[in-house]
């Protein structure tokens, strides 16, 4: 059986956002505008509960995430959707996911700047030199340890990780473009890394 039903936009909020920051956005609907009576309202669902609402802005409507609510989300992702409403009409209107990143003021010890790949690139070479400290040791690659995979599939890692290095530092990416170098180690966007250093290593 085929669903008919429409799929919800995410409309204009962002991707991401860091923790602590002020966060705004504006929407517009033509059969709801907020001049007509029309109101908003959003719910964020995830490691922490939120609601919000959107105030009119004209027509449109303006939602502000103020740097209070934000920080007192924890980093990861969360669930949205937000509602119009008028007298006893209600609609589902945006859905989507969104990021919540954290800032640098949540680290007070050091920590390491470098990408994902350039870590695990340092981990497989110390490897494969008989260097590897423990840290070195802990990385895993889908359900394996590195300490555990042979030299032939450790150096096919190599030989891709150095020229994912190679082509980010190319880009110029930084901390703030490579947002999952802030998350933790089972976060998707490593697990996606992972899958995509196995495919290499497979073909």
């Amino acid at each position: 059986m085929t669903s008919n039903a429409i799929p919800i936009p995410r409309g204009n909020i962002p991707d991401s956002f860091l923790a602590g920051e002020t966060v705004e956005w504006k929407d517009s609907f033509t059969k709801y505008p907020a001049n007509d009576g029309w109101t908003m309202r959003w719910r964020f669902r995830g490691n922490h509960k939120l609601d919000v609402n959107s105030v009119a802005d004209g027509g449109s409507f303006k939602t502000t995430l103020s740097s209070t609510q934000s920080s007192d989300l924890s980093h990861g992702n969360y669930a949205f959707q937000a509602l119009v409403e008028k007298s006893d009409k209600k609609y589902f209107v945006r859905q989507g996911i969104v990021e919540v990143v954290r800032s640098l003021a949540d680290y007070e010890e050091p920590f390491d700047t470098r990408t994902y790949e350039e870590q695990l690139l340092e981990a497989v070479e110390a490897v494969l030199l008989n260097r590897a400290t423990e840290k070195h040791a802990s990385y895993t690659i889908g359900n394996r340890n590195i300490s555990l995979l042979s030299p032939t599939e450790l150096m096919k890692m190599r030989v891709t990780l150095r020229r994912t290095v190679n082509f980010q530092k190319a880009k110029g990416w930084n901390i703030h473009s490579l947002q999952f170098c802030f998350s933790d180690a089972g976060t998707s966007n490593i697990e996606r890394r992972h899958q995509y250093l196995l495919n290499s290593r497979e073909g």
